[in-house]
């Protein structure tokens, strides 16, 4: 059972904690730079990855041991996962997509994938585990794809199957993709003539043949016009910076707006008139019909706590600790919070 999770504490510090009798209980700090990546599998294990100088450090949070390796492969790594004995390490393709390290047995193996994807301007930019799946995130060059791998316990996985991600606009940039226990759900943000905007695309996390993305436009203060009545009024949002999805609720950091939250309706997975297998159906969410709640300086980042019907959210205090608040996880209008 995954117990443990990581929040950042401060700009260049993240920490490993457990929550117990009604608090967050920090039990590891670390510092890292700009080139940091950093994961835990929830149970006992945290890998940390160097993007920069391709190192890798596998650190046993529990026992203290600490397993450090290189990367002798030719990738740009973009993206890591921890899942029991092996990390998975994916970029942008040089040579190399994906690349598996085995840190019990000590053992590299780079991971076959279709030719069609082995390609300069490919990039694996997230990873899920999906029971015995590992889906990789391709994030680079239109059409973009989910690829699938079978886990092989501590052997070399093996590609699967893949599934075209269905696009949201021009210049899409896929940003992060989240596991729940019903739902999987792909953040990413496009680039128009009338802005930018920000997408949060759910799939059944079993089947991802029907989706559709709730859309968040993200218009400019240079494209607004003083005397334009209705820009002024639906203004859009600040930048979306993440999101976490509890049972059928999607809640999402929204800078200065604080917190969203918006309901996942099986109405929208519905069938509709686009080519499903190339646009996503959308959904479109503005401060007329949501929930925005708990407003401060700046929020960015949230995390659901495991086992818990809470969520944490960080918010970042100029010259300041991050202040870290639960928020219970409730009905669409009646959001509680407490502070840590």
């Amino acid at each position: 059972m995954k117990k443990y999770f990581t929040l950042k504490n401060n700009p260049g510090f993240f920490s490993i904690n457990e929550y117990k009798d009604d608090k967050v209980c920090e039990m590891n700090r670390w510092q890292f730079g700009t080139n940091t990546l950093f994961k835990t599998d929830g149970i006992e294990n945290t890998a940390i990855l160097n993007k920069r100088k391709k190192t890798l450090i596998v650190y046993n949070f529990i026992t203290g041991i600490e397993i450090k390796t290189t990367i002798d492969y030719d990738i740009i790594p973009d993206c890591l996962c921890i899942n029991d004995n092996n990390v998975f390490i994916g970029g942008r393709f040089k040579t190399e997509l994906l690349l598996q390290f085995n840190f019990i047995q000590n053992e590299w193996y780079s991971i076959k994938i279709p030719d069609k994807f082995k390609k300069q301007g490919k990039s694996i930019d997230d990873f899920l585990i999906v029971d015995d799946e590992l889906l990789a995130i391709d994030n680079i060059i239109f059409p973009k794809y989910i690829l699938s791998f079978k886990l092989n316990g501590g052997n070399k996985c093996e590609y699967f199957k893949e599934f075209r991600i269905p696009s949201n606009g021009t210049y899409e940039k896929i940003i992060k993709a989240y596991l729940s226990d019903k739902y999987i759900g792909i953040f990413s943000k496009t680039m128009g003539r009338n802005g930018g905007a920000s997408h949060i695309t759910i799939y059944f996390k079993n089947n991802l043949d029907k989706s559709f993305s709730f859309t968040f436009r993200e218009v400019s203060n240079i494209l607004k016009s003083k005397d334009d009545k209705e820009s002024s009024e639906h203004s859009g949002f600040d930048l979306i910076s993440n999101f976490v999805i509890v049972e059928n609720q999607l809640y999402f950091a929204c800078k200065n707006n604080g917190l969203g939250q918006v309901e996942i309706k099986l109405e929208y997975f519905e069938n509709n008139d686009l080519d499903s297998s190339r646009w996503s159906r959308a959904i479109l969410v503005n401060k007329n019909i949501i929930n925005i709640k708990d407003k401060s300086k700046n929020i960015i980042d949230l995390n659901h706590l495991n086992n818990e019907a809470k969520i944490i959210a960080t918010f970042n205090n100029e010259g300041e600790e991050y202040e870290h608040r639960i928020i219970k996880h409730c009905s669409i209008n009646n959001i509680k919070k407490e502070t840590l």
